[in-house]
Order: C-alpha cells, then structure tokens, then sequence
C-alpha cells in the first residue's frame, strides 16, 4: 500500500512539474511573440508620421473606435465565455463553431442595417466607413474565438506565430497602401481588414486540418451565452469608454490634431496591456484549475506574483521608453512623450484588474464585475470633462484615468479576496 501511495505521489509530482514547465514556457512564448508583434508596427512609425498628420492619425483613431465599438457589440464576451466554460465542453470545437454562429448572425443584423444607414448618410465620414468597421469588427471577433480554442488547449506557440502573422501582414499593407498608393487613412482600414481575413483563413484551416471529424453547418442559439454577454457587456463597454469615449472628449474639448498626438502615445504604450495580456493569457488556465480544485493558497499566490511583474514592468518602461523614442519620432510629435510616463504607470492598475477578473469570471460574478468597471468609467467621463474644461489639456484625461483605475483595482481585489475566502 506504501509503495503504490509512493508511486501515485511521485507520478503527481512528474505531473505538476511537467505542467509548471509548460506555464512557463508559455509566458515567455506569450510575451516574447506579443512583443514581436507589436514591435513590428513600432518599426514602421517612422514613416507612418512622415506620412500622416496628426489630423489623419486622429480619423484613424476615430476609425478605431468604432470597430472596439462594434467588437464589443458582435462578439458578445463569446471568447471569455469560451474560456471559462471550456473545462466543461464535450466538444470544445463544436462549441466553438456554435459561438462562431452566433457572432455571425449578430454582424448580419448590423451589416444589414449600417448598408441601409450608408445609402441616406454617406457624406457623413464615420458613416462612409461604417461598412467597413463592421467587416473588421466581425473578422476580429472570428480572430479572437479562434485564438481562444488555442489559449484553453495551452498551445502558445500557435498562438504568437498566428498573433506574428497578424501583424506583419496589416503592417506591411499598411505601408503598401500608404507609400506606394498614397492612401492616407484608408491605408489603414484596409490592412487591417486584409490582415484579419488571412489570418482568420489561416487559423480555421490549421482547425480543420487538426480536427478529422466533419462538422455539420451549426445552426443553434446558444441562450447561455447570451445571457453571459449580456451581464458582461457592460464590463466590456466600460473599456470603451474609458479608451474610446476619452479619445472622443480629446477630439470634442481640443481637437484632432492633439486626439491624433494622444492616439500615438497611446500606441506607444499598448506594449503594456500587451505585456499583462501576455503575462494572462499564459496563467489564465492555471488560474481556472487551480479555483476549479478549490486550491486557494495557490490561486493567491499565483495573482500576487503576477501582479507584481507586472507593476515592475511598468516602472521599468515609464523610464526607459520616453529617453529611446526620442530619437525615432518625426518632431512633430515629441509631444506624445511627454504623456508616456504618466500612462505607463496607470497599467499598473489596469494590470492588476485583468489579473484577478479571472477569479470573478470563474465564480460567476460578471454583473459585480460590470458594476465596478462602468460605475468606474462613468465616473472617469465626468471627472474627465470636468478637469478638461477647469484646464484644457490632456494631462486631465491621464489624472482621471489613474485616479478611476487605482479605485476599480481596490474594489476588485478586495471582491476577489473575499469570494476566495468563501469558498476556501
């Protein structure tokens, strides 16, 4: 009896290092293709400022905003959803492909419906474009569900080639469509639709050649997703609002050209929330487990030390990026360093809520959740319009979103902490 509870536990221990080895390969697959593929658009900003003005930067960020906007909308958390319920899928692929159903019909709907608005108000800009926000809205949502299939089966390296792909693909048309074809803003819409269709043609056909069972056209409702995006959607909306809405406030209060140096900035530091994402996306199936065998301590320890590399990261960049950026900007916009700092810190607290909304995704508890992040980024707008209009600059829209984030960080961890502590 002995000599089998030996084997049994030295069986787990080969077990439980073997899976510890692939987290952490993971992480550095994640961070190391993420940050790839960010750094290929990095490259191209360069020329990417020589030939844009900070007026054509700020309808590309106009341009943004509606396909965050509409990505919310048609995805409807299906790859959250996805995520959390995969444990409990007999077919993980043909739930997928019920998911993928359900998006589609959605985009039909407001396809259909925006093809009707374009004939009567076309001369309208984001109306002109609206079309085209919705295809990349609806290959972006197939992108992400996708990627979701091969995040739950911890299959990173598929995950950063296909992430790679991505981006050097919509870089190098953006490029094309704006040197050689002089396209300004368009070169942007246009490589980012084209990048999303190949990669999207890219990843279904790596499925269905992986899968050797034939699928038949899924035509099913999926009501428990529905009602999941429904109580998760105003989580959703409160990162649009802060990221789109106070876009929209700098163009409103200011004006385009400062919305473009904004938009840049904010570029600029997207290497963050990549860099949480990353850091997420590899833990985030350790995290499930560990909550779904009631492993508390662990799961505790887990959300700490990611949280911690995390804010080390972040003071790290708020130093290092300003000084080497200096030299790649086109002059006119230096300004945008000048904000980098002070944003760079604020994903410490942004970090911190990705991090544990694991915990409130898993136990079911969206509608606290969407509580805190839009109570939160309501209270950002207002105090936001109010600092803009007390000092018209953009120092108010970064104070606020600080001030709004390191409230929602407190409010989340202590709801995690205590939901934990129940179940423990």
């Amino acid at each position: 009896m002995l000599d089998i509870l030996r084997i049994q536990e030295k069986y787990f221990m080969k077990f439980t290092l073997k899976k510890t080895n692939i987290q952490n390969r993971n992480v550095v697959i994640y961070l190391i293709s993420d940050l790839l593929a960010k750094a290929l658009p990095f490259l191209f900003i360069p020329v990417l400022t020589k030939y844009l003005t900070p007026e054509q930067y700020g309808n590309i960020a106009l341009f943004n905003i509606g396909v965050e906007t509409f990505l919310i909308i048609i995805i409807m958390g299906g790859n959250s959803y996805y995520k959390i319920e995969y444990p409990k899928f007999k077919d993980p692929i043909l739930s997928l492909y019920i998911i993928i159903y359900n998006v589609t019909l959605l985009f039909l709907v407001f396809f259909i419906l925006s093809i009707v608005i374009w004939f009567f108000y076309e001369r309208i800009y984001i109306i002109d474009v609206l079309p085209l926000i919705l295809l990349c809205a609806y290959f972006q949502s197939l992108f992400y569900l996708y990627i979701s299939y091969y995040q739950c089966n911890e299959k990173a390296l598929v995950v950063g080639m296909v992430n790679l792909f991505f981006s050097l693909s919509s870089s190098l048309l953006m490029i094309l469509f704006l040197v050689e074809f002089k396209q300004a803003e368009s070169s942007r819409y246009w490589s980012l639709l084209g990048g999303l269709i190949a990669s999207v043609l890219l990843l279904g056909s790596i499925l269905a050649n992986k899968s050797n069972r034939k699928y038949k056209l899924v035509n099913k409702i999926d009501f428990e997703l529905i009602k999941f995006g429904v109580g998760v959607f105003p989580h959703a909306v409160s990162w649009w609002a802060r990221s789109g809405m106070e876009r929209l406030l700098i163009g409103w209060f200011l004006s385009v050209s400062t919305l473009g140096i904004y938009s840049l900035a904010m570029q600029l530091t997207s290497i963050m929330p990549l860099f949480c994402n990353a850091i997420n996306q590899a833990l985030m199936p350790r995290i499930v487990r560990c909550l779904n065998d009631n492993k508390i301590e662990e799961t505790k320890k887990i959300l700490v030390k990611s949280s911690l590399i995390v804010a080390i990261a972040c003071v790290f960049s708020s130093v290092v990026m300003p000084l080497f950026l200096g030299y790649v900007l086109n002059d006119r916009y230096h300004e945008a360093l000048e904000y980098l700092p002070y944003m760079i810190l604020s994903f410490v607290f942004q970090g911190v809520i990705i991090i544990y909304t694991n915990v409130l995704y898993f136990y079911k508890q969206v509608k606290y959740l969407s509580v805190a992040t839009f109570g939160t980024s309501c209270v950002h707008l207002l105090l936001s319009m109010l600092l803009i209009k007390i000092n018209l600059n953009v120092y108010s829209v970064i104070i606020s979103s600080v001030i709004t984030f390191l409230f929602a960080s407190i409010v989340l961890v202590r709801k995690a902490y205590q939901i934990m502590s129940e179940r423990y």
